[in-house]
């Protein structure tokens, strides 16, 4: 059997009959590269949202024309009207009102008579279905042989509906089932993602953004490289967000043209691409990979031929220094005291189950005291949890907080936390708490958010620019 590898095409990679067209180009370059490719969809832009509110209309028992909604549904985008050829167009649209809209229909009027949410995560991942149709059937009608498939024909998971973690080894048993045999036979499977089954046989949706997690599964499972394709070249030095706060700033706004472009980087390491894995892959999505040290690329739909960036392991990555300026801003800090007279290590514990799911972003502590960053609409949930320990006080500090993350592979890298120090110190930030880790992968700053465009513009300057390892000094 040829090569084989899974790709992932993007709700924005999917919006008319040119971009199935897009799509099918990039499978045929595969394929003529002499890969079997396994591809993974994601739902149009913005379906997944109206899906969501539909399914939260019918469990309100609040007022939804479920016949209006489905033929809303259709129509979006105009993505099936958009396909010329009668022959194709008609082919697709039967197959989207029997296998998508028909079997729609009757779990959205269940769940409006009942108001049972059971029916909720197959509902709500219905639209990543729609895609691998409207691609399969145009592909066929164009002489491909395809076929696609609902996530929970291929994906195991455990019983969590709406956030489910893979079970990969079943799901390495499913695909030797149904997708091996589909490549044997010389076609291209089509795999809806988002969607998986639990062993009591129930449908499970992956989280959102969870067809990224259906990618690196059946890589897993296929011991493939995974491609991942987006409408951007790949993962860049900087954001747009950041260039626009410090566009947007009257002091530093004039100033940005001294900055340097951002740039594509070439390579990440798997732990590098952790700490961005919210804007590069959803949660989770990374493990299936680690696993067995299997690469992932980020690619451009618009521009399949360029290298894009390539997400591996740790020994396959250059030695080049700082790579991308991160930021996350709408932070808070809560600060807890403890009380010396109870055992620490069992205070601690107590702490740390309070905090579940409060997304802590990173800890300090010292001997009498601890401080956890965290998003500002957790606060108020994290307070109410830790203020239920009688061994602690508790304190948030009600100004904003950012971070600024200096990410890159820094291992021997002498003076890089001294120069990024001095950059801040001479933009005038105040630096509020630190962290490295021993990987030497990355250097977090917590500063006030006020200070955010000054903190992201002093960091560019100095690693990004002319004097920063991309220019040329080690």
């Amino acid at each position: 059997m040829s090569k084989v590898e899974v790709l992932k095409f993007g709700g924005s990679c999917v919006t008319d009959e040119e971009s199935l067209k897009r799509v099918s180009d990039v499978i045929t370059t595969e394929v003529g590269l002499g890969f079997k490719p396994v591809c993974v969809v994601s739902a149009p832009k913005g379906m997944t949202d109206l899906l969501i509110e539909a399914a939260n209309k019918a469990l309100a028992g609040e007022d939804l024309d479920v016949d209006g909604f489905l033929e809303e549904l259709y129509n979006y985008r105009g993505i099936i009207s958009s396909i010329e050829d009668v022959e194709v167009r008609d082919r697709v649209s039967r197959e989207i009102r029997e296998d998508f809209l028909g079997r729609l229909k009757p779990s959205l009027e269940y769940v409006k008579d009942t108001g049972d949410p059971a029916p909720l995560p197959y509902i709500v991942s219905r639209g990543e279905l729609f895609t691998a149709i409207a691609l399969s059937g145009y592909m066929r009608g164009n002489g491909w042989k395809t076929r696609y498939f609902p996530g929970e024909l291929v994906i195991r998971t455990d019983e969590e509906a709406m956030d489910a973690t893979i079970d990969l080894e079943k799901t390495e048993e499913e695909v030797e089932r149904v997708i091996i045999p589909c490549l044997e036979r010389g076609e291209t499977p089509i795999v809806a993602g988002y969607a998986g089954r639990s062993r009591r046989g129930r449908i499970t949706t992956l989280g959102r953004g969870g067809s990224d997690y259906t990618l690196t599964a059946l890589a897993y499972a296929l011991n493939a490289p995974a491609k991942k394709y987006t409408d951007v070249d790949g993962i860049i030095s900087y954001s747009p967000e950041i260039a626009k706060m410090i566009r947007e700033d009257p002091e530093l706004g004039p100033r940005f043209h001294e900055l340097p472009k951002p740039r594509v980087i070439d390579r990440l390491s798997y732990l590098m691409a952790q700490e961005l894995e919210e804007k590069v892959l959803q949660d989770k999505s990374l493990g299936p990979l680690k696993k067995k040290g299997l690469p992932l690329y980020v690619k451009n739909i618009y521009h399949p031929s360029g290298e894009g960036t390539k997400i591996s392991s740790e020994e396959d990555l250059e030695d080049s220094g700082v790579k991308i300026i991160n930021v996350e801003a709408g932070l808070k800090v809560i600060r807890v005291e403890l009380d010396p007279s109870y055992p620490k290590e069992k205070v601690l514990v107590k702490v740390w189950e309070a905090l579940e799911d409060k997304d802590v972003r990173y800890a300090t502590s010292t001997r009498a005291e601890m401080s956890f960053l965290l998003p500002s609409d957790k606060v108020e949930e994290a307070k109410e949890a830790l203020m239920a320990i009688k061994e602690i006080s508790v304190e948030e500090y009600p100004e904003e907080k950012a971070t600024l993350s200096v990410i890159g592979y820094m291992k021997e890298k002498v003076g890089t936390l001294h120069r990024a120090t001095k950059a801040l110190s001479a933009y005038h930030v105040n630096i509020e708490q630190v962290r490295q880790t021993l990987s030497e992968y990355i250097i977090d700053f917590s500063i006030n958010a006020k200070d955010l465009p000054r903190a992201a513009f002093s960091l560019i300057e100095e690693f990004l620019g002319v004097k920063g390892e991309g220019g040329g000094r080690g």
